[in-house]
């Protein structure tokens, strides 16, 4: 634990974001309809596959 412990920034409050609640939702609901994979979606919104794959699988944006 650092001086940040305690601080947690959920997604588009963290000023690293580059997504927006939206995108992530229309990411998992374009990938579980099976028309797109995750090497396009990553394309399509600038990040990589594996963020994608992070996404999907809720390891990431879990609160969405």
């Amino acid at each position: 634990p650092g001086r940040l412990w305690g601080v947690l920034l959920l997604g588009e409050k963290h000023h690293l974001h580059r997504l927006l609640e939206k995108d992530v939702r229309t990411i998992r609901r374009l990938y579980a309809s099976g028309k797109h994979t995750q090497r396009a979606l990553a394309e399509q919104y600038g990040c990589t596959p594996s963020n994608i794959s992070r996404i999907i699988s809720k390891n990431v944006w879990r609160h969405i």
